[in-house]
C-alpha cells in the first residue's frame, strides 16, 4: 500500500468498512465500489475496489444525495423524526430521507447510476485499504 491517504469524500454503504461511495485516487475523485460481495464466497478481508473517475458534477451530485441521508441521519439518531420520516413509516423502496427532500434525492440517485453506467469502461480494479479515524483511503495497484 502506498503510504499517502487520499481523502472519502462520500460513504454511501458501510459494512465492516467503507463499500460504495467516492473518494480521491491519485488526487482525483472516483467512485469506489468494495468488490468482496462480488462472489458467493466473499471475503471480509477482500481489499479490491472498483474505481470510476468522477467529474467534479458526479462528485457534486454524489455530496449532495450524501447530504440529504445525513440531514435525516442526524434527526433520527436525535430521536427528532416526524412520523412520516421514521423507518417504519417509510416504505421499503423508498430512501432515507425527509418527505420534501425525496424528489430531488431521488433525481440525485438518476444521476449519479446514469453517470456511471456511461462511464463504466473507464472503471478500473486497485487494491484499498480504510484508514479508520482518518477518512480515508490508501490504495494500491498490486
Amino acid at each position: 500500500m502506498h503510504s499517502e491517504s487520499e481523502p472519502i469524500h462520500v460513504i454511501e454503504e458501510w459494512y465492516d468498512g467503507p463499500r460504495t461511495g467516492a473518494a480521491d485516487y491519485r488526487g482525483a475523485p472516483h467512485h469506489y465500489r468494495s468488490l468482496y460481495l462480488d462472489s458467493e464466497r466473499g471475503n471480509p478481508r477482500e481489499d479490491r475496489y472498483e474505481l470510476t473517475p468522477l467529474t467534479s458534477e458526479a462528485l457534486e451530485w454524489l455530496v449532495e444525495a450524501n447530504t440529504l441521508f445525513q440531514h435525516w441521519d442526524a434527526a433520527r439518531q436525535g430521536g427528532t423524526l416526524p412520523p412520516e420520516a421514521t423507518e417504519d413509516g417509510l416504505s421499503p423502496d423508498a430512501p432515507a430521507v425527509f418527505p420534501e427532500d425525496r424528489p430531488q434525492y431521488e433525481m440525485l440517485q438518476r444521476r449519479i447510476a446514469d453517470y456511471l453506467a456511461n462511464a463504466r469502461s473507464r472503471a478500473f480494479i486497485v487494491h484499498g485499504e480504510a484508514v479508520f479515524g482518518a477518512n480515508a483511503f490508501r490504495w494500491s495497484e498490486e
